[in-house]
């Protein structure tokens, strides 16, 4: 096998680093349907179906080891994100992935349609949100919610915060239409949150209640279906 066929061989492997479900990178930890397509790690759990080819995906997930082994071979696996010159070995690609700036995400507003690459986020924030920005001068602010009427309504109150080091967050309070709980998020508006703790404390009035709740944001990652469905909420029943 000559050079130029090892080159097309690699290229050809290569089309396994994506999931076949959301196409993002597969990761270094790889499943497969009954079919052996490759699913990434997320969407086993939140998938019933291989996007591909319609077969059931096994419930406990079965690893596509051999897939895993081949491409831990190859030297430098290049990032899938058009833009991104990375290369690296598979275990560390897959940390480099979680923060790639050319990654594409979603706007996290409810009301909003908006993707693009991480890097263009704050941009997209200043252009299209900027009458929407809070300033505070401090870490510490204080939120009055709500809801005039008390009309049954899935988001109770988005508000984007830009703190004094020029971070901006989303502050997201829904109620579901039940009317039997609110849960409370924090999103971080990039994708790296080390250092990061958001701390949101709920007091309610006429009643000498007052619940705090820590964990680190979420990030532009992480889909606001995801997040909304998760159990890591501050949720008041």
């Amino acid at each position: 096998m000559n050079l130029e066929e090892l080159k097309l061989l690699e290229t050809s492997i290569l089309d396994y680093t994506v999931c076949n479900i959301c196409f993002e990178f597969i990761g270094s930890t790889i499943f497969q349907c009954n079919s052996g397509h490759q699913v990434c790690s997320k969407c086993i759990r939140k998938s019933d179906n291989c996007a591909f080819c319609k077969s059931v995906l096994p419930k406990n997930g079965v690893r596509a080891r051999s897939l895993e082994h081949i491409l831990e071979l190859i030297p430098r696996i290049p990032c899938i994100q058009e833009g991104c010159d990375v290369s690296l070995p598979l275990k560390e690609l897959d940390i480099h992935y979680q923060t790639c700036k050319h990654r594409f995400v979603t706007c996290p507003l409810h009301n909003c349609s908006w993707t693009g690459k991480v890097s263009e986020v704050d941009s997209h924030f200043n252009q299209q949100h900027f009458d929407e920005i809070i300033d505070i001068p401090k870490w510490d602010i204080n939120i009055h919610l709500g809801n005039p009427g008390g009309r049954p309504t899935d988001v109770y109150a988005e508000i984007i915060l830009r703190t004094p080091s020029n971070k901006l967050f989303v502050i997201d309070f829904r109620v579901p239409r039940d009317m039997q709980s609110l849960v409370g998020t924090i999103v971080y508006l990039g994708i790296d949150n080390k250092g990061l703790i958001g701390t949101m404390s709920l007091e309610i009035e006429k009643q000498s209640v007052k619940l705090t709740y820590d964990k680190k944001p979420w990030t532009l990652v992480n889909p606001m279906s995801e997040i909304a469905s998760s159990p890591y909420n501050f949720t008041i029943d």
